[in-house]
């Protein structure tokens, strides 16, 4: 990576990226940037899943299968 100048993620934290990379106790000289555009994908994301835990869409799912 000595040839990169900047780096963008798509995904919140690089930790993992720059353990695979070799960089665990320092960062490369580039600019690494995230992408911040999935705060309502990740709040859409959870309230969907409160909802399908609150009303219990497994078990809806699991009695339907056995009819």
């Amino acid at each position: 990576m000595s040839k990169v100048q900047w780096a963008q993620f798509t995904w919140d934290g690089v930790d993992v990226i720059m353990k695979f990379l070799g960089y665990e106790k320092s960062y490369p000289e580039a600019t690494l940037s995230r992408l911040a555009v999935f705060g309502r994908h990740m709040a859409e994301y959870v309230l969907g899943h409160i909802i399908t835990f609150e009303r219990n869409f497994k078990g809806i799912i699991r009695d339907q299968e056995r009819q």
